[in-house]
């Protein structure tokens, strides 16, 4: 029903789409998954080898139901999964917080759910709001009166539409098409939004949370030794080749989008691009949220705790396709199999090898925060 892959070091994805986007089941032995197509585009489900031995395991979508036991949340998750067939990471956050708002997860995930839709909404609101008065004043069009308004409200877009019949001539489009694409535009950067105006997108925060995380990692390496400090100076250099990663594509990106006028005159050009960067940035921000919620509290946990929390750690931190890297020396692999052959497999107390309920609870709390 399965089938195994190789370990770590001698097999990591060659892309996002290989690698897969972060399931977040709370199921324990779905906690680390990852959902992809296959060859024949098929749904498949990627989980960390349960005996600890680095390996990766595929099972076929249609079969998950029959070989694990489900909570109800997972089971509604899996069925919306199922019909819409996501596959991506912002596809799958839209199936989480459906999910999550229905109150299947609890009264705590349902409102969390909520805030997050509601501001979702409302976010591409004002990005829409802001693109249309950036592209005014780029051309020339006096936005005295449009800037002091609430770029979250509506009116603002009604005020700024009236004002594009004459500025978006010299660009060979009529208002109604204008218009239009900024709608497309704004959906394209709902999780990211602009450097420059308006409030920072949700990848933009979490990339800021990632490097924190990453200069926390770097102290916590400097300050220990032995086996502590080899854990650190993993997840610390695999959130710094996260970070210039996501900053090189959104300096990319923000280069373009600071030509707008350009971006609606040559849209066939642009919006591929722009929806390219958006996807990458997506994808390499994917499990992030997962990882920095559990890792909450870190200070305050215990050797013993440490020791049970980086098995967990290590499967949630994203694997870097080789694609993306360049060729660079794959030292994160070689930490993955190296702590494969001395720790015990996910969820499981590493005294015992029993699973640890606290920390089952832990990552659920991890996961509703990332909702």
């Amino acid at each position: 029903m399965s089938e195994p892959s190789k370990p770590p070091s001698k097999y990591a994805p060659s892309s996002f789409e290989e690698r897969g986007a972060a399931a977040p089941f709370t199921t324990p032995t779905l906690s680390s998954a990852r959902i992809r197509l296959d060859d024949r585009h098929n749904l498949v489900l990627l989980t960390p080898g349960f005996a600890g031995t680095g390996a990766v395991y595929v099972f076929p979508w249609t079969a998950i139901p029959e070989l694990f036991t489900m909570t109800v949340h997972d089971r509604a998750l899996y069925e919306q999964i199922s019909k819409n067939k996501a596959t991506t990471p912002s596809a799958i956050r839209r199936e989480v917080l459906h999910v999550m708002a229905s109150g299947l997860a609890g009264p705590e995930a349902k409102i969390s759910a909520r805030k997050s839709l509601d501001a979702d909404s409302a976010y591409e609101t004002e990005i829409k709001a802001v693109l249309l008065i950036s592209l005014l004043f780029s051309l020339d069009v006096d936005v005295a009166d449009l800037v002091g308004l609430d770029s979250s409200k509506s009116d603002v877009i009604g005020a700024s539409k009236s004002k594009l019949a004459e500025a978006v001539r010299p660009l060979g489009v009529d208002p109604d098409t204008a218009y239009e694409r900024i709608e497309q535009l704004a959906d394209a950067l709902v999780y990211i939004g602009l450097p420059t105006f308006g409030n920072p997108g949700r990848l933009r925060v979490l990339l800021d949370q990632v490097e924190a995380f990453r200069r926390t990692m770097r102290q916590k390496f400097e300050r220990n030794t032995g086996e502590v400090a080899e854990f650190h100076g993993f997840a610390e250099e695999t959130a710094g080749k996260t970070v210039a990663l996501v900053r090189e594509t959104l300096s990319s990106l923000d280069g373009v989008i600071a030509q707008l006028p350009e971006v609606i005159r040559h849209w066939d050009v642009r919006l591929p691009e722009i929806r390219k960067w958006s996807n990458r940035l997506s994808w390499l921000l994917d499990g992030w949220d997962y990882v920095l919620g559990f890792a909450k509290g870190m200070d305050q946990w215990s050797l013993e705790e440490f020791w049970t929390n980086v098995e967990t750690l290590t499967r949630l931190l994203p694997m870097i396709p080789r694609a993306e890297v360049d060729g660079e020396p794959d030292l994160s692999a070689r930490y993955v199999e190296s702590l494969h052959r001395r720790r015990v497999g996910a969820m499981e107390d590493w005294r015992t090898g029993v699973i640890d309920r606290e920390l089952v609870l832990r990552l659920e709390q991890a996961k509703i925060q990332a909702g």
